[in-house]
């Protein structure tokens, strides 16, 4: 709150945290503006040939859906187990029905932290339940922010658990399917 008395504006990215921080009595003038990563501008337009999952998952006649995964915590609604079974699901019946390639791409790539932290991980176990897996390629390189926003690029569609994929993809003009695990989610796409 102290902090929040400093500021010559306060810029937040929901209309729920502008109620929180209105409720407290935030003196500063308050904006709901949208994601700022949706500023960033591309120095390079190309598609990203070198990261090798993306070049093998475009390289066919194939269609391909990028896929955003992350561990989940548990809840009562939904265990993480249950949350990959639904994405290999999802995955084996688009690529049985469509005929599509499935690129998985990490948004986060940590080095330390627990077992699940890392995003890549994520995806090679969803990867391992999923009938169709000589159509599914993992992003496994560490990427820059400029590669990281093209590889949504001439994918057909995506599928994002991660806020930041959804918002990558829409920057690359692909349509996308956000998975509402966490109120930012939804306030992005209202």
């Amino acid at each position: 709150f102290f902090v929040a008395k400093l500021a010559d504006c306060i810029t937040i990215r929901d209309k729920k945290s502008f109620d929180l921080l209105s409720g407290l009595g935030v003196d500063p003038p308050l904006y709901v503006l949208p994601d700022p990563v949706l500023g960033l501008k591309n120095k390079n337009d190309e598609p990203p040939w070198h990261c090798t999952a993306y070049s093998d998952a475009h390289s066919s006649h194939r269609t391909v859906i990028a896929i955003s995964v992350r561990h989940l915590p548990s809840s009562e609604e939904l265990t993480n187990d249950k949350y990959l079974d639904l994405i290999a699901h999802t995955c084996d019946r688009l690529i049985a029905e469509y005929d599509v390639n499935i690129l998985f791409i990490p948004q986060c790539t940590y080095e330390n932290g627990g077992n699940f932290s890392d995003d890549r991980t994520v995806a090679n176990k969803v990867i391992q339940l999923i009938n169709h897996k000589d159509r599914c390629f993992n992003v496994c390189e560490n990427l820059d922010i400029n590669t990281h926003m093209r590889l949504y690029k001439g994918a057909v569609a995506s599928i994002c658990t991660r806020l930041h994929g959804s918002v990558f993809s829409i920057m690359q003009l692909v349509p996308t399917i956000g998975l509402s695990y966490n109120p930012k989610v939804k306030s992005f796409f209202d």
